[in-house]
């Protein structure tokens, strides 16, 4: 019903076809020298300030149990030599070339110098931000245990303001087990022996690392789902200080088709309505009439959102549509978007790269493949096994692109 295509992206040498060549794209030189990947990486939760931590960072992979934080303190480290973040160790990119296996442990190590003044422990929060780290990870701050997350493929966010130093030194050693497809753990199509329907595994940090300096009372995350029926978008957000009853200012713009940048403050004027909301309580703010436009893959309108909590202050977007299954005319159930039927023509993507596998090159990259489906006539792409990174989400929601989403598979092995 569905035309799903698979381009597999191999390409042999004149030695035949048990020697594999390394493969580029022409986004590769400029990964390969840390110029890509400098985009704010949450565009649907945009703040101004923030500091990009991609770039060389010291690794270790070691087969000891053994926590060497200790070392840490005393100066020394045995490090194996510089990974480029956000590339995996088995990947070209991160030129370190090399797999991790389930008996090993993968250690990250940057020390991250704040410039003086820029961040006030008393009324302020440091938030260290992780796109997605594969598989289990454990975070330290100057030598102290800050946090533990397990899933490859999840954002989360860590508060390491108790931790930094005086002198606003941030000493981050990360630790990482994978263990791939010998545990029950999600591993989407990662196998340590490839072959078959199953790629090359990956592990430790694939997608971009960052940090913001926020308010002690600040917002933490937001959900907005749109009523397409009652043209109404409906609101949650959760703030990170205890409950209060502080209303959050929200302020909604009319929609606009976003560029590459995403949310810029010359977006955001003369607002179409604005409402008051309670930190955790959700919402619905009905979109005025005259300026409901719905979102479609042919005209993929996006309506901007400041929120504004105390001195925090973040900007989003959404759109509204409405994806459902109905009973069309002829008495069949179909798809349906925004209470019409719509034919879904889609590829199969599965987002991986010759150069960086999991991590594409360069946001650039990820455009372009969005582009080159648009301009095949495709208007659907259904995500092969994996979570994307935030902006490929976003680049989907501006260019006009429906995606369906897989569940990355983990589990016992497959018979």
């Amino acid at each position: 019903m569905y035309p799903f295509l698979y381009f597999p992206l191999i390409l042999y040498s004149e030695g035949g076809p048990d020697i594999l060549k390394k493969l580029k794209t022409i986004w590769t030189e400029a990964a390969a020298q840390g110029e890509t990947l400098k985009e704010y990486p949450r565009p649907g939760m945009k703040r101004k300030h923030w500091i990009n931590l991609n770039g060389m960072w010291d690794y270790l992979i070691t087969d000891k149990r053994i926590l060497p934080h200790q070392f840490y303190e005393n100066e020394y480290f045995p490090f194996d030599g510089q990974i480029l973040v956000p590339f995996s160790p088995e990947v070209p990119l991160s030129q370190v070339n090399r797999q991790l296996l389930p008996n090993e442990v993968l250690w990250y190590s940057r020390v991250v110098q704040l410039p003086e003044g820029c961040l006030d422990v008393n009324s302020q929060r440091l938030l260290l931000h992780f796109g997605a780290v594969d598989q289990i990870c454990s975070v330290y701050i100057g030598g102290k245990f800050v946090a533990y997350h397990k899933g490859g493929y999840l954002p989360f966010t860590v508060d390491i303001t108790d931790f930094i130093a005086e002198d606003l030194t941030v000493s981050i050693l990360i630790s990482v087990h994978d263990f791939s497809d010998t545990s029950y753990h999600a591993r989407g199509k990662q196998q340590l022996e490839r072959g078959g329907m199953f790629y090359t595994a990956q592990s430790g940090i694939w997608q971009t690392v960052w940090m913001e300096i926020v308010p002690d009372k600040y917002i933490k995350d937001i959900r907005t789902t749109p009523d397409y029926d009652k043209k109404k978008i409906r609101m949650r957000v959760r703030t990170a200080s205890a409950p209060d009853q502080n209303a959050i200012t929200c302020r909604i713009y009319p929609p606009v088709f976003l560029e590459s940048e995403g949310l810029t403050d010359d977006l955001l004027h003369e607002e179409i309505t604005s409402a008051a909301l309670l930190p955790g309580k959700e919402s619905a703010i009905p979109i005025p009439e005259s300026a409901q436009k719905s979102w479609t893959p042919e005209e993929p309108w996006l309506y901007p959102y400041s929120l504004e909590y105390g001195e925090d202050r973040v900007l989003g977007y959404f759109a509204l549509r409405k994806c459902n299954v109905q009973t069309a005319a002829d008495g069949y159930p179909r798809f349906f978007l925004n209470d019409q039927p719509y034919f879904q023509n889609g590829v199969l993507d599965q987002g991986y790269w010759p150069d960086g596998l999991y991590t594409a090159p360069s946001d650039e990259a990820l455009i372009h493949d969005i582009c080159a489906m648009k301009t095949l006539g495709f208007n659907m792409l259904r995500k092969h096994g994996k979570v994307e990174a935030d902006r490929w989400y976003f680049h989907c929601d501006r260019m006009g692109m429906l995606v369906w989403q897989d569940m990355p598979n983990g589990g016992s092995d497959y018979q």
